[in-house]
């Protein structure tokens, strides 16, 4: 800000829950006598316009907000709103994050499957915008460079976003579970995995897919962001704040699961970390942070009359602010309007005409170090930002798996970097696992089972005459048998012999009394008037 230049503003809070409903509470910030920017015209209550909004901090709240605001030309920078959809600016023209947007992470798992040279990947989508929006974003993408990569698309049937601690009864876990189980049933058996679903979605539905399989040492996971950051899914210890979400799932049905080695089955899998703990966190803020009081906010005038501040808020010394990105994010979004005002008053711009277009404007194109590191913005409002790549490794002092720094992703240039020696997948290889099954050699099948994928056909069932994907044994027909492992033809059942039954591994001599002179007789025949066999197998 200029030195003795006035900018005068109040703060209000409007808190949403993450409710899409509640976020309707906004519109009663900015009624006000008289048409101009910022204001809904009321003919009874008269507020000051607004000219910025701070928020919301979930995607659907965010979007429902920043369309109410834009007639009125109010610029919206949110914390932690990363939906897809956002970054329009034929509908949302005046919003902007400081959180980078899910199409940074989406071009992050593209490159991940592009690199490893997978062909088959399983999308797990979940039944909501972000996650709808970002995963077709993510097949459009790797389609472009790849058009033979084939992205097949499981939608979740079931919405469980709006899970909180007061509507628990929304969430029902058993048609989670039979959406895992129908994945579970996929032919050629699904390999890698990958989608981006949302906090709320994404616990339940790694759950289920644990409990069918689908989480072991055959299979790669590329998850999202939420859990490189999220302390609930690598949390060991079930009484800590962040896991109430784990808690409440659990008691939504019969039986027991341990959500503290929840990660230990996603062993070698990877997620993306955006990069937002910048030095001035720690240098600057951190300090900052420890050295107040709820008194100094309370006599600085900051707190709304529904607030409540205790000093226990600031005894950590700011730690929270990294076990919690959000609020450091939160604090950024408000220094993009500060850092922007603060450009205009430089330029000369009246303090009456910051607002509307000149101010949206002014935080597009604001740039600064902030406690999440440097900020600025693309056209489109989202903060492009580096991801740092980390994995799901064993470590043998802890006597489980914990979250490794194994690479990088620069948005910017799209330059994707894994650091060698680094990352083992869940096999304990640095061999990059398949996409689907083996071709099983000939005379084999393919079982799944953990030490193997395919084993020979046994005794009674023969095999395929050449390697086949997913191959299963076939059943030797009524006069036919095998005798053999690993068979590609059933034998014939010779003459003077029957086979009646499928899955024979012999042949069953014709008894006294009857024979059989064709090759491959199901039965023998009995013998004519005037004649008979005294002995078993007689071929005529």
């Amino acid at each position: 800000m200029l030195p003795n230049t006035n900018f005068t503003f109040n703060m209000s809070l409007v808190h949403t829950g993450c409710n899409e409903l509640a976020s309707k509470d906004s519109l009663r910030m900015i009624r006000g006598v008289g048409m101009q920017e910022g204001r809904l015209y009321s003919s009874t209550v008269n507020l000051d316009p607004v000219i910025a909004m701070s928020g919301c901090l979930c995607g659907g709240p965010t979007k429902i907000a920043t369309d109410m605001a834009r007639p009125f030309k109010i610029t919206v920078v949110s914390p932690s709103a990363t939906a897809v959809e956002l970054s329009d600016k034929t509908k949302y023209p005046y919003f902007a994050r400081t959180v980078p947007s899910s199409m940074s992470e989406v071009a992050l798992v593209a490159e991940l499957i592009l690199k490893f040279g997978w062909k088959r990947v399983v999308q797990i989508v979940a039944t909501n915008d972000r996650s709808t929006a970002a995963n077709e974003a993510l097949a459009e993408r790797v389609s472009a460079k790849d058009p033979k990569v084939d992205m097949i698309k499981m939608v979740v049937g079931h919405d469980i976003s709006n899970l909180r601690l007061d509507n628990k009864q929304l969430y029902n876990y058993s048609m989670v579970n039979e959406f895992a189980a129908e994945v579970a049933k996929m032919q050629p058996e699904p390999r890698i995995f990958t989608g981006i679903m949302g906090t709320f979605n994404v616990v339940p539905i790694l759950r289920a897919m644990v409990e069918h399989g689908l989480a072991d040492s055959k299979r790669f996971w590329i998850l999202e962001d939420t859990l490189c950051r999220t302390d609930f899914f690598i949390s060991k210890d079930l009484t800590d704040n962040n896991s109430w979400e784990l808690s409440n799932l659990e008691g939504h049905h019969a039986g027991d699961f341990d959500w503290r080695f929840m990660s230990d089955h996603f062993q070698g899998s990877m997620c993306g970390s955006a990069s937002i703990i910048g030095p001035y966190l720690h240098n600057t803020w951190m300090p900052f942070w420890g050295s107040l009081t709820a008194a100094d906010i309370r006599n600085a005038g900051y707190v709304p009359p529904e607030g409540i501040v205790e000093d226990s808020a600031f005894t950590d010394g700011g730690k929270l602010f990294l076990s919690k990105n959000m609020y450091a994010l939160r604090v950024d979004s408000m220094m993009a309007f500060l850092v922007a005002v603060g450009n205009l008053l430089n330029q000369g711009v009246a303090p009456t005409d910051i607002h509307g277009d000149v101010l949206k404007n002014a935080v597009f194109d604001a740039k600064f170090e902030g406690i999440t590191g440097p900020v600025g913005f693309t056209d489109t409002g989202d903060r492009l930002s580096n991801f740092d790549i980390k994995s799901f490794q064993d470590n043998a002092t802890l006597g489980h798996v914990q979250l490794q720094a194994v690479g990088t992703y620069d948005s910017t240039t799209g330059n994707l970097k894994l650091t060698p020696n680094t990352h083992l997948f869940a096999d304990g290889t640095v061999n990059v696992p398949r996409d689907r099954p083996i071709d099983c050699p000939k005379g084999s099948e393919y079982v799944g089972l953990k030490d193997q994928d395919c084993q020979l056909c046994p005794p009674g069932k023969r095999g395929q005459i050449l390697p086949v994907l997913g191959a299963a044994c076939v059943d030797c027909e009524t006069g036919l048998f095998s005798d053999r492992y690993g068979q590609v033809a059933c034998n014939v059942t010779p003459p003077g012999y029957m086979t009646p039954i499928a899955q024979a591994t012999a042949p069953q001599p014709c008894p006294s009394g009857s024979y059989s002179s064709a090759a491959g007789s199901s039965e023998c025949t009995a013998c004519f008037l005037g004649k008979f066999t005294n002995k078993d197998v007689l071929q005529g």
